[in-house]
């Protein structure tokens, strides 16, 4: 009998606002969040999505506000790399249409969406520090080994971009 994978908990959520950086600015002055990446302008010097957190926070971020109202989730992070594998089986096995599945260097995650549309994040953090947004196609299904390889490639790829 295979192990029940295990949620951690939810890790951030996303909201959508026209104008993300007025919005972010909003959270800034009243929660005290700081801006901790940006992406993407769009014709009106307007971002496409801003990430906020807390320096002190284990995650990159708490937040995300982005302009495309496609983006809007909820962020679950799951215990390990085999659980964000089991709980992607699971969703393929239910036949629910996985919209992306992406290494986005400070985790590796997949995106659903439930009977009535919201969409969900699954997500296992990589412990490595790397800019939002950022995510390539990644395949759940190869191995554990290859997949844990693929991050270390990329951080190590960033790592000679910024000369060391």
């Amino acid at each position: 009998m295979t192990a029940q994978p295990t949620i951690k908990g939810i890790g951030h959520a996303s909201l959508v606002a026209a104008n993300p950086k007025a919005l972010a600015e909003f959270y800034q002055a009243v929660l005290g969040l700081d801006i901790v990446g940006v992406s993407g302008l769009n014709t009106d010097k307007v971002h496409h999505s801003v990430f906020l957190g807390t320096r002190s926070a284990a995650d990159h971020h708490q937040l995300e506000i982005f302009a495309n109202p496609d983006h809007q989730y909820i962020a679950i992070e799951v215990e390990s790399l085999a659980d964000l594998r089991a709980f992607n089986q699971r969703v393929v096995d239910r036949g629910l249409p996985i919209r992306w599945t992406l290494n986005h260097g400070v985790s590796l995650a997949f995106y659903f969406a439930d009977p009535v549309d919201n969409l969900i994040n699954l997500y296992w953090p990589t412990g490595d520090d790397y800019p939002q947004t950022h995510g390539h196609p990644l395949d759940l299904t190869a191995s554990e080994a290859a997949l844990r390889q693929d991050v270390a490639d990329l951080v190590a790829q960033r790592k000679e971009l910024k000369g060391g």
